[in-house]
């Protein structure tokens, strides 16, 4: 058995600026980056980088419950990992999307992540698409797009 005192420190990318030390628990903030950027007056893309699980899944969850415009881009494509607690907060902010006749589309650019909404019905009930700018086109638009 090692000694905890003798147990390398190996360093784990952040992603926040902070370092942290594998072993020791991270905050939602070195886990998870969630940025609000209004594209357009009635367009907000909200870009989502890093690891989407319980303990982060706050964060999303603020950018996602705020006022939103008729449509936003869920900005997917530098996320590492999606767990239940993430999936489950996309599906609340599409069920709240319906609800209020607004539009919220998908941006999905990793296998892993694409291959867990799919698991899950996800793409069945969001339109997703592998670009930022292909999602910005379609949810610009007067209807909400077909899904892909």
């Amino acid at each position: 058995m090692i000694n905890p005192s003798e147990r390398p420190h190996l360093q784990v990318p952040p992603h926040s600026g902070e370092p942290r030390t594998a072993g020791l628990p991270a905050t939602a903030e070195q886990m998870l980056e969630v940025r609000r950027v209004v594209h357009q007056p009635d367009l907000m893309v909200i870009g989502v980088v890093g690891e989407i699980d319980e303990m982060s899944v706050k964060l999303l969850n603020h950018a996602l419950w705020q006022d939103l415009p008729a449509a936003t881009v869920l900005d997917l494509s530098q996320v590492t990992f999606l767990g239940v607690a993430g999936l489950r907060a996309i599906a609340c902010a599409a069920e709240r999307a319906r609800a209020e006749h607004r539009r919220l589309g998908l941006v999905v650019t990793t296998h892993l992540i694409a291959r867990v909404l799919r698991m899950c019905g996800m793409e069945d009930l969001l339109p997703t698409f592998t670009t930022l700018s292909d999602a910005v086109r379609e949810l610009s638009g007067p209807t909400v797009p077909a899904r892909r």
